[in-house]
C-alpha cells in the first residue's frame, strides 16, 4: 500500500486565494519498495535517488573494488554492499537478493578513489547515473 501525503498550498492569484494540492516529498523509508521489473520500466521517476529497491534472483556480472554489477533481466546496475567484505564470498555468476536505496553515482575519478574501481568500471558507473546502496545482500 502506498501512502501519499498531500499538502495544501495556498497561493495568491490576482489577489484571491486559491487552494492547490501538491504531493509532499516521499520519505524513502516509508516508500513502498520497487522491484527489478518496475525499476527499469519506462518510468524514469523510479530511477531517482532515494528510491527503495528490492531485487530478487539477480546475477552477479562483475566485481570491481568495493562494488559489484548485477543483471536485472537485460539491464545492469551497480551495487555497493554495506559490508564490502561480502564481495569476497560471492563469485561472478552467483544469484543474489539485494535490498537497498538508489543513490546518485559519483563522477568517474571519485568512484575510482571511493570504491577502488577500475577506470573502465568507474566510467560506466558515472554514465549510469545511479547505483544501489545495499543494506541487505544475500544468496538466493
Amino acid at each position: 500500500m502506498e501512502l501519499l501525503l498531500r499538502l495544501a498550498v495556498v497561493m495568491l492569484v490576482d489577489g484571491a486565494a486559491a487552494q492547490v494540492e501538491e504531493p509532499a516529498p516521499v520519505d524513502s523509508e516509508t516508500q513502498a519498495p520497487v522491484d527489478g521489473e518496475a525499476l527499469f520500466a519506462d518510468d524514469a521517476e523510479l530511477l531517482a535517488e532515494g528510491t527503495n529497491v528490492h531485487l530478487e534472483n539477480v546475477v552477479v556480472r562483475a566485481k570491481s573494488g568495493l562494488m559489484m554489477r548485477v543483471a536485472v533481466g537485460r539491464h545492469q546496475i551497480y551495487v555497493a554492499p554495506v559490508d564490502p567484505s561480502m564481495l569476497e564470498f560471492l563469485a561472478v555468476g552467483a544469484t543474489v537478493d539485494v535490498r537497498g536505496t538508489l543513490r546518485r553515482a559519483p563522477s568517474a575519478p571519485q568512484a575510482r578513489l571511493a570504491y577502488a574501481m577500475s577506470s573502465h568500471e568507474a566510467r560506466r558507473l558515472a554514465r549510469q547515473g545511479v547505483y544501489l546502496d545495499a543494506w541487505s545482500l544475500g544468496r538466493s
